[in-house]
């Protein structure tokens, strides 16, 4: 990487979130958490319940992904569904700020930090030879609870299914 004053300027660090408050706010926590220790941020963000510019600092740059207007949960049959809409409908946009944000930075690198459920920005890094690194904003314990509920679902012995409320 090119000095710049005698020190090793800091990569743009490009980050993005699910937009849930339990993915949003821990990503938006780490953005400026890394702006103060000097790093460039930007915040791509789906249009549905996006970041308010106004509650970080002015040098943050939002980038906002096209959605294609996902406004509601409930219209699809699953969040699986919807997550899976989600990723394939930012990912076109994703890659058209990448690509911009190349251009304009010179020799200057960037890095994107993308939250597990978006996937796609991931995948769009790797494609473009973008360093990426897979942020989880949750506990400790989500990863083996997680890993469990598979295995307890694989031996057939998930309670939830068969139960009936009344």
């Amino acid at each position: 990487m090119e000095e710049h004053d005698g020190r090793r300027p800091w990569p743009l660090v490009v980050l993005t979130s699910s937009p849930f408050h339990g993915h949003m706010t821990p990503t938006l926590q780490l953005a400026t958490t890394l702006h103060a220790k000097g790093f460039p941020i930007a915040i791509a963000h789906s249009n549905l319940n996006p970041p308010d510019p106004s509650n970080h600092p002015s040098d943050f740059t939002f980038l906002p992904l096209s959605d294609n207007n996902l406004s509601t949960i409930e219209k699809y049959a699953s969040f699986t569904d919807f997550i899976s809409a989600l990723n394939q409908n930012c990912k076109a946009s994703f890659k058209e700020h990448l690509t911009r944000l190349i251009m304009s930075q010179g020799n200057k690198s960037i890095v994107v930090i993308f939250d597990n459920v978006m996937h796609f920005a991931g995948i769009v890094a790797v494609d473009m030879n973008i360093p990426a690194i897979v942020f989880r904003g949750t506990s400790a314990a989500y990863f083996p609870a997680f890993v469990a509920r598979l295995q307890i679902r694989q031996q057939g012995r998930f309670l939830e299914e068969g139960l009936k409320t009344s």
